[in-house]
C-alpha cells in the first residue's frame, strides 16, 4: 500500500498537512507512474510532496524525506545515508533546477556504498573521497554518454578518474545495456571502460553482472564474464 502527499510548503510536508493532495492509504503494488490526482496546480507552482509504504505484511516504512547537500540521514540501527552533491540539471519540461541533484553514501554496520546516479564528472567525486573513503562498491552512470553531454553524463576515462576520487575498492558501472538514448552501440559502455581498466596503470574489480545475475557485496573476489561480447 501506498499513501501520497503534496503540500505547498516544506513546512506542512514535513508536518504532513498535505493541502494540494492527500490520497491516503492505497491499497496497490504500483510503484511508479501514480497519476496526480489533486487540487489543479498553475505553472511553475512548486511543491512539497513525501511518499508512505506498507509491505505486504502491513508494516509501515519511513516517509521520503526532503532533503539538501550533504547532510546526514539516520536510516535505522547503524545504517545512515549522506546526502551528497551530484552535476545534473533537475525537473522536466520547461521548468528545471528548482532542486538539487543528489547522490549518497549509505553506510552500513559492515560496509560503505556511493550510488552517484547520473552526473558529469567534477571535483565533487574528490571532495566526497576525502570525507568517506575509501568506499568498498561505487556505483557511476557509464552509458547513455556524449561528448556533448559531459557535464551530466560521465565518460568512461572519467569514470575511472571519479572511482579513484572516491577511493572505490570496487567499481559497479551502471545506466548501460537496457535502453538506448545516446548515439553508441549498446555494448560500447562495458568494452570501454573493461578495456580502460585493464590497461590502466591501476586496475580497479569491476562489477558487471549480466542483468538479474547476483552480486555478493561482501565477495570482492566474485568473477564476471565478459558476456556483452558477442551478443547481437
Amino acid at each position: 500500500a501506498y499513501r501520497i502527499g503534496v503540500a505547498s510548503s516544506r513546512e506542512r510536508a514535513e508536518a504532513g498537512r498535505f493541502d494540494l493532495w492527500d490520497s491516503g492509504r492505497v491499497a496497490s503494488d504500483q510503484n511508479f507512474d501514480v497519476r496526480y490526482a489533486g487540487k489543479p496546480l498553475r505553472s511553475r507552482t512548486r511543491c512539497f510532496w513525501t511518499v508512505e509504504i506498507w509491505d505486504d505484511g502491513g508494516a509501515h516504512a519511513r516517509s521520503s524525506i526532503v532533503t539538501n547537500w550533504n547532510k546526514t540521514i539516520d536510516l535505522d540501527s547503524g545504517f545512515i545515508a549522506y546526502s551528497t552533491p551530484g552535476r545534473h540539471f533537475s525537473g522536466r519540461g520547461l521548468t528545471r533546477n528548482n532542486t538539487l541533484w543528489l547522490s549518497y553514501v549509505l553506510q552500513t554496520p559492515s560496509m560503505k556504498f556511493y550510488f552517484g546516479g547520473d552526473s558529469g564528472y567534477d571535483t565533487h567525486y574528490e571532495e566526497i573521497g576525502k570525507e568517506f573513503g575509501p568506499i568498498d562498491l561505487v556505483m557511476l552512470d557509464n552509458g547513455q554518454y556524449d561528448e556533448k553531454w559531459k557535464y551530466i553524463h560521465t565518460l568512461p576515462p572519467e569514470v575511472l578518474v571519479a572511482a579513484a576520487d572516491l577511493k572505490a575498492k570496487r567499481l559497479f558501472p551502471v545506466h548501460s545495456s537496457k535502453f538506448a538514448m545516446a548515439n553508441h552501440p549498446w555494448d560500447e559502455p562495458l568494452e570501454k571502460i573493461t578495456m580502460l581498466n585493464e590497461s590502466s596503470v591501476n586496475p580497479i574489480p569491476l562489477v558487471t553482472p549480466m542483468i538479474g545475475e547476483m552480486v555478493y557485496l561482501k565477495d570482492s573476489s566474485q568473477q564476471f564474464t565478459q558476456w556483452w561480447r558477442g551478443l547481437q
